[in-house]
């Protein structure tokens, strides 16, 4: 056993495990809550796994939600090389809507939000927001697409009963469950960051750009998309909604790449490589193994475990997320807690409901014909799917070439087909080598997350104020 871990920054949030000399504490006292329901099947190790998981975003998260997350380990459903998965809710709304909820939120927080507004030429009134497209042309839209969580965050979304997410992690990884500990073997998944990095994705971490794939008439950027940006829609005053080429992620209206310590934020873009996509779904953070941008970093290695950086911080703020930002963690204590909670976890087969929230959401556009099934809660799902004939407008398990075989390694024509891909959504991938060594974190390195961070954030205040 080993201690493995992403390479460390000053910048960010760090593993803290009960430091000598550090106060800590488990969520501030206005905190995200997390309602969670778990498969048949799920064991207290996944159990505990993943309200740890939803702990730590509690620790960061401030405002005042309720979150409805249904959890399933799964077999043979996720696409291979698939760690895990997230199926949000997801739906639209009006751009003037989002930018009034969004700038009303930075507000109260004593900020200004940046937005990439559309100004009607007929009446000078904000309409929507430009954006490139693949064909190089500048498009008008006045829509944006929400995670249901990330609705909650801004006021949009008061459905306190109904399902937010769902998050499937395969059964047949190697998973490790000590992420407490700081401790990952070197054949190991680390099964707790895979969870963060799926629920960062029902918190509004995603992209449509691999939905659309290149489409002449794209679906609507979410709201992370309004802050994706490339050399060539900047200087167009737009977004850049295309596959491929080089995008990164701006709070400026594209004035400069949002950069920390030297480390700009790029984007991936996009699964579809014909189009010049780098074979990685738009919904994360430029691929780097070694320096990776944060916890929505596409890959994860075995021997590796991911945090919460100030990168995906940044990234949850500006789409309506309010956040403590200068947060120490105890995991010891907020594992124990974890533990606690577990013993008394929902156990439920929620699988109808979790069709229901995806016939509802505007991205799945599901035909259902028939959703009976008898099979296990673990697989039922993948069965479901198939046997419903669902056509859902969501990019599946597709990267480098071919029609799609049902092992996940054909790009098809960028729309999921439940025949060969029972499973639609955003995902993490894994990859079994061997990551990069670092020293055990020490009591200086938990003080470096705790005040490098109010550093961070005083600089981008500064530098925003122009």
């Amino acid at each position: 056993m080993t201690t493995k871990s992403f390479k460390p920054h000053k910048w960010s949030f760090r593993l803290a495990f009960a430091l000598a000399g550090i106060i800590a504490s488990s969520t501030p006292a206005k905190a995200v809550t997390f309602n969670l329901s778990y498969a048949p099947g799920t064991t207290q190790s996944q159990i505990t796994g993943v309200e740890l998981a939803a702990g730590i975003w509690s620790s960061y998260l401030t405002d005042d939600v309720t979150l409805n997350f249904h959890f399933a380990m799964t077999d043979g459903v996720l696409p291979t090389g698939k760690l895990g998965g997230a199926t949000p809710g997801v739906s639209n709304i009006t751009y003037n809507s989002f930018r009034t909820a969004a700038q009303q939120e930075a507000s109260l927080a004593g900020e200004t939000l940046y937005l990439p507004n559309y100004i009607d030429p007929n009446n000078g009134s904000i309409v929507g927001y430009n954006r490139l497209i693949q064909d190089g042309t500048i498009q008008h839209n006045s829509n944006v697409m929400l995670t249901y969580a990330n609705a909650k965050a801004l006021g949009l979304n008061t459905n306190q009963l109904n399902l937010d997410g769902y998050i499937q992690l395969d059964n047949s990884a190697n998973w490790q469950y000590d992420y407490h500990t700081g401790q990952i073997g070197d054949n190991n998944y680390d099964f707790v960051s895979v969870v963060l990095h799926e629920i960062g994705h029902n918190l509004g971490f995603i992209s449509t750009l691999d939905i659309s794939n290149g489409q002449q008439n794209p679906i609507d950027a979410s709201s992370l998309d309004l802050f994706r940006y490339s050399q060539e829609s900047a200087a167009a005053d737009a977004i850049d909604s295309a596959i491929g080429g080089s995008k990164y992620f701006s709070v400026d209206q594209a004035h400069t790449v949002f950069t920390v310590d030297n480390q700009e934020a790029l984007f991936s873009t996009g699964t579809n490589t014909s189009l010049g996509g780098d074979g990685e779904q738009t919904s994360h953070w430029k691929l780097n193994v070694n320096n990776p941008l944060g916890i929505m970093n596409p890959n994860l290695e075995t021997g590796q475990i991911g945090e919460i950086s100030a990168f995906d911080l940044k990234a949850l703020d500006v789409i309506g997320w309010d956040f403590v930002d200068s947060a120490i963690l105890d995991l010891n204590l907020l594992r124990s807690e974890a533990e606690t909670r577990a013993t008394t976890a929902v156990i439920a087969d929620r699988l109808t409901e979790v069709q229901q929230m995806m016939n509802e959401s505007d991205i799945y556009n599901t035909n259902t014909t028939t959703t009976t099934t008898t099979t296990s809660s673990t697989t039922s799902l993948s069965v479901s799917l198939i046997d419903s004939s669902l056509n859902m407008n969501l990019y599946g398990s597709t990267n480098n070439n071919g029609n799609g075989n049902g092992n996940g390694n054909g790009n098809g024509n960028g729309w999921c087909n439940p025949v060969w891909d029972p499973w639609c959504g955003w995902w993490q991938e894994g990859d079994a080598k061997e990551a990069t060594s670092v020293p055990e974190p020490s009591a200086t390195m938990g003080l470096l997350g705790l005040l490098g961070i109010g550093a961070f954030w005083k600089r981008r205040n500064q530098k925003q104020n122009h």
